[in-house]
């Protein structure tokens, strides 16, 4: 299972596209500077168990010039399997394209139980991390009761049976 969270890329780009204009930065150095601070904010507060799917987003934050994973401070392994974060590892991908008018990075963990720990089934991060990540950088709103709407669409959707279908994760 690959996915891609887009709902909040909206605000993001329109965040990105004012500090372009404000600053005149390049577009290459606003976009690495955002996507870098989103794996930081993601790293803070992704769930771990073994640090299988954490290690999937490392590949972006070493591309981007992370130069070393304990800069981060996020949640240590309740017990750190490194055979689980050497494969967790070869789950990430890393795609930039930083030329020309459509330009954009690409981070993507395809660590397959991934989209669940987003959406909750973790209760190290009940509301998600990426979708809260984009918020955050973005300025956007992050408060508890729109984590709490998030959280009952993905229940009326899902059918909130989550918990039956996965019983393995970080």
């Amino acid at each position: 299972m690959r996915f891609s969270i887009e709902a909040e890329t909206i605000n993001l780009n329109m965040h990105i596209a004012a500090i372009i204009a404000s600053t005149r930065l390049d577009t290459k150095i606003v976009l690495k500077k955002t996507a870098f601070d989103i794996l930081v904010e993601i790293f803070r507060t992704w769930p771990v168990r073994t640090g299988f799917s954490r290690a999937a987003w490392t590949v972006g934050f070493q591309k981007l010039g992370g130069i070393s994973n304990k800069s981060i401070k996020w949640k240590a392994p309740t017990e750190l399997k490194h055979d689980a974060e050497s494969i967790g590892r070869s789950l990430g991908e890393y795609l930039e394209k930083l030329r020309g008018s459509n330009q954009f990075i690409s981070i993507t963990n395809r660590v397959k139980y991934s989209i669940f720990l987003e959406y909750g089934h973790s209760g190290q991060a009940p509301y998600g991390s990426v979708r809260l990540a984009l918020r955050k950088v973005s300025g956007a709103d992050v408060s508890k009761e729109w984590k709490k709407r998030v959280k009952r669409r993905w229940n009326a959707w899902y059918g909130g049976g989550i918990s039956n279908i996965i019983h393995y994760g970080d």
